[in-house]
Order: C-alpha cells, then structure tokens, then sequence
C-alpha cells in the first residue's frame, strides 16, 4: 500500500508541475510575450516532465514486479535504461539551469540602467584610488 500512496503523490506532484507550466506559458502567450526563449523553457521543461513520468512509471513497475524479469540481463537492461533516463533528466535540468540564469544576466544587463550602474562602479573606484594616492 505505501508504495501505491507514493506513487500516487509523485503523479499528482507531476501533475501539478506541468499544470503550472502550462498556466505560465499560457499566461505569456495572452500577453503576447512569449518569446522564443519561453517556448523553449516550455519545451525543455514538458521534455522532463515527461521523462519524470517514464523514469516513475518504470521504477514503480519494477518495484512492484521483481520476479517479472525473466533473465539477469533484462534485469540489468531495464535498471540500466531507468538509470540512463535519469542522467539524461539531470543533464535536461542543467541545461534549464544554464538557459534561466542566462535569460536572468541577458536581462540584468540589457536594462537601460546598466551604464549608469557601470559609471557609479567606476567613480567609486577611481574616488577610492584617488584617496590612496592622496594619502600616501
């Protein structure tokens, strides 16, 4: 029974991540701000979601019918298939890492304010280089 409860939840979990997906994406195409970089966020994110999905199902099944698996080798087929899904999640969620932190910078600094943030550094600077010097 506990691990038809887990399962259960993982699925509702699942379901509701992609559910919030959906919602976001969905709200950016209302507003017409979906960009090629939402798409994308969209995609690689139904991407793993899907993977999530096949990785549970395969892990559930497994634990569930131990004796279902006729040899060692189909044995070891089967965990090594789940394994391989889950570094290729991994990856997929690294990737989602690197692309949201890149968007995250690109926007940082296309702002129209990035000059004047630069111009504040530098005073700031050469003001306490200035004041070294000064003092020596």
């Amino acid at each position: 029974m506990g691990t038809w409860l887990g399962f259960a939840v993982i699925l509702m979990v699942i379901a509701a991540l992609f559910w919030y997906e959906l919602s976001v994406y969905g709200n950016l195409k209302l507003q017409q701000k979906d960009s090629p970089s939402a798409k994308a966020r969209f995609g690689r994110r139904t991407v793993g979601l899907i993977l999530l999905l096949i990785i549970s199902l395969m892990t559930f099944f497994g634990l569930q019918h131990r004796t279902a698996f006729p040899s060692p080798i189909f044995f070891l087929f089967y965990w090594g298939t789940c394994l391989l899904l889950t570094l290729i999640l991994i990856v997929l969620a690294l990737l989602d890492t690197h692309a949201v932190l890149k968007q995250a910078i690109a926007t940082y600094t296309d702002t129209n304010e990035e000059e004047k943030r630069f111009r504040e550094f530098m005073e700031k600077h050469v003001r306490a280089e200035s004041k070294k010097v000064n003092k020596t």
